[in-house]
């Protein structure tokens, strides 16, 4: 048996470093901001994924989201 670590979910404060991807949308949605160890990406997912035309903007969309939620 192997233990395994999960944290799903979204991080519990700002001091989180985020991943941040390029994606294969449309351009204003090109890159991608996520908390990895929250992140699975399956498709029920209800982690934050913050979008933007930039990796800054996604990054700040991402917080703003966490800010709402």
């Amino acid at each position: 048996m192997n233990i395994m670590e999960w944290v799903g979910g979204n991080p519990e404060s700002r001091d989180a470093k985020l991943t941040v991807s390029e994606t294969q949308g449309p351009a204003c949605m090109r890159f991608s901001a996520y908390w990895e160890r929250g992140y699975c990406g399956c498709v029920d997912c209800h982690c934050i994924v913050g979008y933007g035309a930039t990796e800054q903007e996604a990054i700040d969309d991402y917080w703003e989201l966490w800010e709402n939620r």
